[in-house]
This record gives structure tokens, C-alpha cells and sequence, in this order.
């Protein structure tokens, strides 16, 4: 799961729900562990997942990422809430330039020269009146009073408790574990915050080569860390966690 670009020294939170595979029912780990791997390949451990809000089955962490270099970081969490079962969950975030690093536009003057014409500067002019000689709109200029080219939240972001049409998600034969399976009935649940599995309030459609889709209605985003289990006979199990935007 991709949890967004970060400057340096920013806390990056990521959180997993752990289950029993066979009933469904959030269930501790055991012996919760994480690891995190670097830009240049190297992994190392991180401090041991906790229990997080209290809720059974809810175990994650906080990275201080201050001294961080630029690049991709993979975070693997894993535990065991079942004898003789493990399960992991992935994330991946960036450190990078953010919306606060970027150029920006500001107003430059210019000169032109006989019969060359100017479109009305930004922010100086309502319409794209002719001019000679006025400040025009520059990128890659610094300067005070000037208009970001980013919101302020970069990434791709799920709403928290506000529809969300056509999730698309792929299911694999339970046989090989590889081949996409058309045909299924697929049941959808999710868990919010830690909370039991309930069913999503909308059906799941095929859409054709194993993927299939889901309206994720406002109710079934109305949490901040979500886990969807898509099941179907003769399917490997997905389960999707998501950490949603208010």
C-alpha cells in the first residue's frame, strides 16, 4: 500500500489488521515484527509493531523519518495470529520534494521588442489583454508571494466517509495462485479501525480477466485505517487495507 510522499523529519504512521483465516475474527499476534528497506536496498529492523487504539488485531507504528535521503522506503509488518500461520502486509512511501520545495510562478518583468506582444501577466490582469512591456507568468523563478503549483497534500487520496466509485481489485485462482479468475461470486466485508468485519453496502461487478469492482459507499469509508477481504470459492482471499483522508 502506497502511504504518499513525505518531506525529511516527517512521522510516517502505517498500520496492519491481523485475523484468523478461518473465522474472520481480529486475533494479536503473536510475536508482531517490522522491517524497512532503504532506498539502497538495505533492510533493517524497526521497533516492534504496537497495539494501536486499543483494538484487537490492530498493530502498527510511527517512523521518524528525520536524516532520511531521497527515495523509496518499503515497510514489511509480520506476525502470527494463528498456530502455524504468518501474515504480512507491504507499504511503500517516498522522501522527497514536497509541495514546500517546488518553483514557483512569480511575475518577471520584460522588454519585447517592436511588434512583439505580451498576454496579460498572472494574477496582475483579468483577461489575456495585449501588452508591450508588462511582467509575465515565469516558472522556475523564487521569490515571495508566490502561488504553489501543488495542493497541499501530495498523493493520490480516498476520502474518509465519501463514496468512492468503481474500486477496482483482482482475484487469483487458489490452486496456483497465479491465474486470474473470472466468474466469481464475490463476498465483500470490511473492517474499520480495528473494528469485526461487516459486509460493504454495495455488490461487487465483474469487469472482465479476473478484475472485478466495487462502489465503496460512504459508510464503508467512514474510518481513518480500513481493510477490505474480498472472498470467492476457488479465490485466493484479498484483503486491501487503506488509510483514508479527512
Amino acid at each position: 500500500m502506497y502511504l504518499g510522499r513525505f518531506a525529511a523529519a516527517t512521522s510516517v504512521f502505517y498500520a496492519h489488521n491481523f485475523f484468523d483465516p478461518v473465522t474472520g475474527e481480529d486475533i494479536d499476534p503473536a510475536t508482531p515484527a517490522a522491517r524497512q528497506r532503504t532506498p539502497a536496498g538495505v533492510w533493517s529492523d524497526l521497533t516492534a509493531p504496537a497495539k494501536q487504539d486499543g483494538k484487537t488485531g490492530f498493530y502498527g507504528g510511527t517512523i521518524d523519518t528525520t536524516g532520511y535521503a531521497n527515495g523509496q522506503y518499503i515497510i514489511r509488518i509480520t506476525g502470527d495470529p494463528a498456530s502455524g500461520v504468518t501474515q504480512s502486509g507491504l507499504f511503500c512511501f517516498e522522501i522527497g520534494p514536497g509541495p514546500a520545495d517546488l518553483q514557483t510562478i512569480k511575475s518577471q518583468a520584460v522588454t519585447c521588442a517592436a511588434g512583439v506582444t505580451v498576454l496579460a501577466s498572472v494574477g496582475t490582469a483579468a483577461t489575456s489583454t495585449a501588452q508591450t512591456g508588462d511582467a509575465f507568468a515565469r516558472i522556475g523563478a523564487t521569490g515571495s508571494g508566490l502561488t504553489s503549483l501543488m495542493p497541499a497534500t501530495a498523493g493520490l487520496l480516498i476520502k474518509k466517509n465519501v463514496e468512492l466509485a468503481n474500486f477496482e481489485f483482482a482475484l487469483f485462482s487458489s490452486t496456483d495462485h497465479a491465474t486470474p479468475q473470472a466468474g466469481m461470486t464475490v463476498t465483500a466485508t470490511r473492517s474499520i479501525d480495528g473494528a469485526a468485519f461487516a459486509a460493504c453496502a454495495n455488490a461487487v461487478v465483474e469487469v472482465g480477466s479476473g478484475v472485478y469492482k466495487i462502489t465503496l459507499a460512504a459508510a464503508d469509508l467512514n474510518g481513518t485505517v480500513i481493510t477490505f477481504k474480498f472472498a470467492a470459492t476457488g479465490a485466493d482471499t484479498r484483503l486491501i487495507t487503506i488509510i483514508t483522508q479527512a
